[in-house]
């Protein structure tokens, strides 16, 4: 499941960022996310 993906679904973004060890990649992921909805 590593293969990259093209742009993901929003909710699979968070998910994934709720899955991060540390706190500051759980940020990057959901910036990451908002600029992909925008």
């Amino acid at each position: 499941m590593s293969s990259p993906k093209p742009q993901p679904k929003l909710p699979q973004v968070v998910a994934t960022a709720l899955t991060k060890p540390s706190a500051h990649d759980r940020q990057r992921e959901l910036v990451r996310a908002s600029l992909l909805c925008r």
